[in-house]
């Protein structure tokens, strides 16, 4: 199998309150953040606060937001507006009501660096941009590999949500999503992953690390099968198929089961094919198995990236 992992440490401009309280060994607490926001917000002019919460970062928005209504309001509305730079690209709010019928509430906010960093060169590919070869994809609160299953049956109805999936790995990832977060999957995988051990994985991404200056962690079943499948549904576009067998390691080992892809293009009749989900499978690693892990996700909470996914660790709701 083989792994993705690659991305950016994200570098706000403006650090929080809580941070810089911690290296200057200052007494400034959240508290001290929203009366001095209070008192700020009620004699600025609205356009500079606006200025001002466009450099704040994740923590001391989140503090921002319980300031006053005019401060929630800009902050929501500024996320409007980074939100319609990649819309199109995204598969958000919008796409889940969409194409799943599923209200997922309030999506999660998009800060002035994430949308720098969507733009910013991918370490694998610099000719490319991170937004063209990633999939940007919400995450719902509530949803598990095993719900999310059921879901794609819509897409998918002659077929099973998953094939070749052992149920007891299945019982491991029933366990509903906690919160509601972006994620930024690779498309591709990492030249010279596929067939390698995971410890020789793992020091290739550790590597890829060093070389682009990011932080590699591996997706989780639910980010990856969501991601893929959801991709799949509105574009129509096949992504860790059979050819070659490809999927991607993820952060759940169950018995040495931890791989999902191997999307088929199975028959559904005798002179036409049809994409579908039940060839979601959970696959063996080891020196018995031969499949491969393509892809490298690339995390991102705001505070930290792994490649090929991008995870906000927190919702501002």
């Amino acid at each position: 199998m083989q792994v993705n992992a690659c991305g950016n440490q994200l570098s706000n401009l403006g650090s929080s309150f809580s941070e810089k309280s911690i290296q200057n060994n200052s007494t400034i607490t959240n508290d001290s953040v929203v009366a001095v926001a209070s008192i700020f917000s009620e004699f600025s002019p609205m356009d500079v606060v606006g200025e001002i919460t466009k450099y704040a970062d994740f923590d001391t928005l989140k503090v921002l937001l319980s300031v006053s209504k005019n401060i929630n309001t800009v902050i929501f509305s500024q996320n409007e507006e980074r939100s319609k730079l990649v819309k199109g690209v995204a598969f958000g709010k919008e796409e889940w009501l969409k194409f799943y019928d599923l209200d997922i509430g309030n999506e999660p906010l998009l800060s002035r660096d994430n949308i720098k960093m969507f733009n910013s060169p991918d370490p694998s590919d610099p000719t490319k941009r991170l937004i063209d070869t990633h999939l940007l994809t919400l995450i719902p609160k509530g949803v598990s590999v095993t719900s999310f299953g059921e879901l794609a049956k819509k897409h998918f109805p002659t077929r099973r949500a998953y094939r070749d999936a052992y149920q007891p790995i299945l019982d491991v990832v029933a366990t509903p999503n906690e919160k509601s977060y972006w994620a930024l999957m690779s498309k591709d995988v990492l030249n010279g992953s596929r067939n390698k051990s995971f410890e020789t994985q793992q020091k290739m991404v550790a590597v890829l690390s060093q070389n682009a200056n990011v932080n590699c962690e591996i997706p989780s079943a639910l980010e990856a099968a969501v991601s893929i499948l959801t991709h799949q549904v509105r574009s129509g576009e096949r992504l860790f198929s059979d050819n070659p067998l490809t999927a991607t390691r993820c952060l759940e080992v169950f018995k040495g089961f931890q791989g999902v892809g191997g999307f088929a293009r199975l028959a559904s009749g005798s002179t036409t094919t049809t994409m579908s989900t039940t060839s979601l499978a959970l696959r063996p690693c080891g020196s018995s198995g031969h499949w491969s892990l393509d892809n490298w996700p690339l995390f991102e909470g705001l505070g930290f990236l792994a490649f090929g996914f991008w995870r906000t660790q927190d919702r501002l709701t």
